[in-house]
């Protein structure tokens, strides 16, 4: 049986840290930013990036 993907390549390939401007890497459930040891989480196949020291919550 084929795995499905947690994302679509095609997204992956666009997503970028908010902080640095890289591109993510896929970690079980979420998304890290290796340059800033950050994670983003993924929820319901949805990535929630958000620059977390603002005072806006995710959309």
């Amino acid at each position: 049986m084929k795995e499905t993907p947690l994302l679509d390549e095609k997204l992956l390939e666009m997503l970028v840290c908010p902080g640095s401007g890289k591109r993510l890497q896929v970690n079980d459930d979420e998304l890290v930013s290796v340059d800033l040891s950050a994670s983003y989480p993924i929820e319901n196949g949805v990535p929630l990036i958000y620059d977390r020291d603002s005072n806006l919550p995710p959309v």
